[in-house]
């Protein structure tokens, strides 16, 4: 949309494997950024890779971007946005910051960082003057809003364009059509999925706690995805071989939505402490799939406002395995059938590709004119 109403559009991105389809996008031009992977477990070749990548990004922008461009940059690496106000500088171009993780406070639930530690501090004050520097900042929440809010002290440069989901791209199947369901002969049991990314903050031990503690027979855990939490789960499931739990890696994209239809109810959790800080995207795509979600998080986070509004799940507070397991027994109580067509409509009204990417539209207009 925004290359079909602007006329042309730039993306600097990372080395991609299919990289011959994002060429064939007509007028959309693509740079590819070399991309090394380093391990996520190991935090100081972490830091390097982020760094490594956010030069990287840099030397592109400085080389494609002009005077009176509109860049759109994300929150990924997080040390590129630090680099943005200095790079501005240079070419004065017009910033619009997507924020999907809000940097380095996201590093205090993660127990990287505590608040008292002066790197923290340090990072904190650069961090709130370099999103400060952005004409736009787009945030996906409205938990996020008020932590930008008080970050940058400023509002008026805030717009809320939550996540979207193409409908398109996910098809509606039964649990059935999944392989890994007939392979662990789960048709008739109740399936609660964790789909994604599997990292620090996204309460992997509280959910694993509160499978322990779950009492109905026909509940059941599957666990797709990667990530730093992987050997604990993995560890998990050898040790409790009498649970019915189970784990498969992520599926190559083209599989996604049987990966998505295996479950009766996706499991969307954040760590204590996240409010305002990320807003899980896989939720969005679950509700594509027709699924309803089980949410765990702080009150009143951006994603237990969609289960409360769209009636589309069901909310329990973080770091209470109990009440998480009682959660998941009431659950298995109910008629799921009586959500059948909700989350997959809450999608197509609210959260679609066409109603974000408007906002994005006209955003970019604004920015454009001045």
């Amino acid at each position: 949309m925004l290359a079909r109403n602007f006329g042309s559009l730039s993306v600097i991105c990372p080395k991609q494997d299919n990289e011959n389809c994002f060429e064939a996008l007509g007028q959309v031009k693509f740079y590819f950024v070399r991309n090394e992977k380093f391990s996520n477990r190991k935090l100081l070749l972490r830091i390097f890779g982020q760094l490594l990548k956010a030069i990287r990004f840099c030397l592109y922008l400085l080389r494609y971007a002009n005077k009176g461009d509109v860049v759109i940059s994300g929150t990924n690496p997080a040390l590129f946005v630090l680099l943005m106000p200095i790079l501005r500088k240079v070419t004065p171009f017009s910033w619009l910051l997507v924020v999907h993780d809000v940097f380095p406070e996201n590093l205090i639930p993660a127990k990287i960082l505590s608040k008292n530690n002066i790197s923290y501090l340090l990072l904190k004050k650069y961090s709130d003057w370099a999103y400060g520097s952005a004409n736009t900042i787009v945030v996906i929440g409205r938990d996020m809003a008020g932590l930008i809010n008080e970050k940058i002290g400023s509002s008026s440069r805030i717009k809320l364009i939550q996540n979207w989901v193409r409908p398109s791209d996910i098809a509606v199947l039964p649990k059935e059509k999944a392989l890994i369901i007939r392979d662990l002969s789960w048709q008739k049991q109740i399936v609660f999925q964790f789909f994604g990314n599997m990292g620090r903050v996204q309460g992997i031990e509280n959910i694993l706690s509160a499978i322990e503690r779950v009492k109905h027979p026909k509940a059941s855990f599957l666990f797709i995805g990667n990530g730093v939490m992987t050997p604990v789960i993995k560890s998990f499931i050898k040790n409790n071989p009498r649970l019915s739990v189970a784990y498969s890696e992520s599926p190559p994209i083209e599989d996604r939505e049987r990966g998505l239809a295996a479950c009766d109810v996706a499991i969307v959790t954040l760590a204590r402490g996240m409010f305002g800080l990320g807003v899980p995207s896989k939720a969005y795509f679950s509700l594509a799939a027709d699924r309803p979600l089980l949410v765990v998080s702080d009150f009143g986070s951006e994603i237990g406002k969609v289960v409360e509004e769209d009636k589309v799940g069901w909310w329990c507070k973080p770091d209470d395995p109990s009440a998480l397991s009682s959660m998941i027994d009431h659950i298995c109580s109910l008629d799921l059938t009586t959500y059948r067509g909700r989350p997959r409509r809450a999608l197509v009204e609210k959260y679609s590709d066409d109603i974000a990417l408007e906002k994005y539209n006209r955003a970019v207009s604004e920015l454009l004119c001045g």
